[in-house]
């Protein structure tokens, strides 16, 4: 098998998977609760953080065009959409956020991805960097 990548982990089964157009939804299981997210696409990767009490829905219509060049993950944040129940103990700081962020991105093996955020998504950033310092 000369040439051939061979895919492996989580990143090659989406992209085996978004090869054959299929979306792939999963559940990140945290302390905190649940973390739903969608990988699709394929390409250099892109993910969108939604903005506060928002579900990753609102991201479907720019999802649906960047998916056919690049490899998109969507995600409901903590608490929200599809990512509940959250635990009694769980915390909702912009640094928990980031948290949950960095643990998405290392399961769905999401390296060196842009990051669009809107409203309270851009604000993960910072805590983004200080997380991945810490790790």
């Amino acid at each position: 098998m000369t040439g051939v990548k061979k895919l492996t982990g989580v990143a090659g089964l989406h992209r085996r998977l978004s090869r054959c157009r299929i979306n792939l939804s999963m559940v990140l299981r945290t302390n905190n609760g649940p973390l739903y997210y969608e990988v699709t696409g394929d390409g250099p990767p892109i993910v969108f953080v939604s903005g506060w009490a928002m579900s990753c829905e609102c991201w479907r219509p720019i999802v649906a065009t960047l998916k056919r060049r690049h490899r998109c993950l969507i995600y409901d944040a903590r608490g929200f959409g599809r990512s509940q129940p959250f635990s009694v103990n769980a915390s909702f700081t912009i640094e928990d956020h980031g948290e949950d962020l960095h643990s998405l991105l290392e399961a769905a093996e999401f390296y060196d991805a842009a990051i669009v955020g809107h409203e309270m998504g851009s604000l993960l950033l910072p805590s983004m960097l200080i997380v991945t310092r810490r790790t």
